[in-house]
């Protein structure tokens, strides 16, 4: 587009001017009319394409924001998933602690039993053999009164 306003045609009174250049001035009216409705058509063009690109952006932007929020969501259950096994695992070895606990108590009360159960055989196997004896030196004095009288 080539806009020259300095042209003398535009500034002369419209009684001073013949119908040749009348016919330029039509002319130059009718090409300035035909960019204008070219550059209409260009901007309209343009904003159409524009507005199809916001169009797509905006799209582009609710799935990001629908992905972030997807996303989220399954960290949190993710965090919370954590959570309970790190729960879990604390009570895994708390039972296990509790379990080992009492492996060694019963291990200790065994062995406590268990040497009482030998100090106990032991004291009636002397108890035992200290009746027997007594039995042996009874008999034997018993058959050496019999042999007497």
């Amino acid at each position: 587009m080539n806009r020259d306003y300095s042209d003398p045609l535009i500034s002369t009174a419209a009684s001073d001017l013949s119908n040749d250049d009348i016919l330029k001035l039509k002319k130059r009216v009718r090409h300035l009319e035909s960019e204008l409705s070219v550059a209409k058509e260009e901007a309209y063009s343009k904003e159409e394409m524009l507005q199809n690109l916001l169009k797509d952006e905006v799209q582009k932007c609710l799935k990001f924001r629908t992905d972030l929020e997807v996303a989220k969501r399954e960290q949190t259950t993710a965090e919370n998933e954590l959570k309970c096994a790190r729960q879990e695992q604390k009570i895994a070895d708390a039972s296990i602690k509790q379990v080992q606990k009492s492996a060694h108590d019963l291990s200790v009360m065994a062995v406590t039993d268990r040497e009482w159960l030998e100090e106990e055989m032991s004291r009636r196997s002397a108890l035992t053999k200290a009746t027997q004896q007594k039995c042996e030196l009874e008999l034997a004095r018993m058959r050496r009164r019999a042999t007497l009288t």
